[in-house]
């Protein structure tokens, strides 16, 4: 993509996701995207360190 981010999809668990995560960004800050069901998988693993929460009233 445009300013060098790149997509991987891992199909192996959460945490070989991670891993893989961390080796592709040579060990610096990765950030998680998804929906609620992917972000409490890593709640739930304990693989969370930092949680940034945008709230929108509507």
């Amino acid at each position: 993509m445009e300013g060098g981010t790149t997509f991987y999809f891992i199909d192996d668990g959460i945490e070989s996701a991670l891993a893989h995560a961390f080796v592709a960004a040579d060990e610096a800050d990765v950030r998680l995207g998804g929906g609620a069901s992917t972000i409490q998988q890593y709640l739930r693993a304990g693989l969370v360190d930092e949680l940034h929460l945008a709230i929108v009233p509507v």
